[in-house]
């Protein structure tokens, strides 16, 4: 979407995969780095930063899904506290970057009948990743919480689950490395 909408204003576009360890570019090449709920590496986005570019990610919080978690009974696959607004701050300032912007957004999924839960699960990086596919398999090893919730919704009561986010928005030093020298205006 990005490369449809900003080309044709002149802007170059250019993409990775995910998972790059080393970004594909020259150092200093772009005055600005985007990241939409993707891993980054601070070091490679600050090295293919000119100085003064600009970094701004938007990153799904990993707190995002517990309370289905724990309603299915299901132990979380990954740290609620690996993803947050703090930590992104703390590994941008580590890597020499001035954090301009830092906000949370405290989002919630509210749903009102079993079938859009699970049709939630299904469609996103799920806390449940045995339920997603819905196998008869999956169902029967989480009946007793999948009934409970029917029952629930059956009762009139709606599910609560949360869905934060943050947006970071940091900019490299005007200097090579950082240090006292270093200006960050």
């Amino acid at each position: 979407m990005a490369r449809r909408r900003l080309t044709p204003l002149g802007v170059d576009v250019r993409a990775t995969g995910r998972g790059d360890e080393v970004l594909p570019f020259l150092d200093a090449q772009f005055d600005v780095v985007l990241a939409r709920h993707e891993e980054f590496d601070p070091d490679e986005v600050r090295r293919v930063l000119r100085p003064g570019g600009v970094f701004l990610t938007e990153q799904v919080d990993s707190r995002d899904g517990v309370r289905a978690c724990a309603a299915l009974g299901a132990e979380l696959p990954w740290d609620p506290d690996s993803v947050t607004l703090d930590g992104a701050v703390d590994v941008l300032g580590g890597a020499g970057f001035v954090v301009d912007v830092a906000r949370e957004h405290e989002g919630l999924r509210r749903y009102r009948d079993l079938g859009s839960l699970l049709g939630s699960l299904r469609t996103t990086a799920s806390p449940v990743p045995e339920l997603a596919p819905l196998t008869p398999e999956a169902v029967a090893r989480f009946e007793a919480p999948l009934r409970a919730l029917h029952l629930h919704f059956a009762a009139g009561h709606e599910f609560v689950d949360e869905a934060p986010r943050f947006l970071v928005v940091a900019r490299a030093p005007y200097c090579a490395r950082p240090g006292p020298a270093c200006s960050p205006a």
